[in-house]
């Protein structure tokens, strides 16, 4: 009897270490899927900007802003030399 009863004992603690360690392990595991999801949305994210970089900063776009802001291509512009006029 006294032999059954520690085996019990010993079965029970390991029941009970290995059902700490499972739920120790599964909130490990959902930290790490929150942190993959994060991850790729932080790249979908960053995709994103990089194409609106692009966009914005698109030779088209530099000419579009230029023109806006009262800019003329230096072809087309009038030049002066001091001294004389055109």
């Amino acid at each position: 009897m006294k032999s059954a009863m520690r085996w019990g004992v010993v079965y029970v603690a390991l029941v009970v270490g290995l059902t700490a360690l499972g739920h120790y392990n599964q909130q490990q595991s959902a930290h790490l899927q929150a942190l993959l999801k994060r991850e790729a949305d932080l790249r979908q994210k960053e995709v994103r900007l990089s194409l609106e970089r692009y966009h914005l900063t698109s030779p088209l776009a530099l000419l579009e802003w230029a023109e806006a802001q009262g800019y003329i291509p230096m072809s087309l512009g009038h030049w002066a030399e001091e001294g004389r006029t055109p």
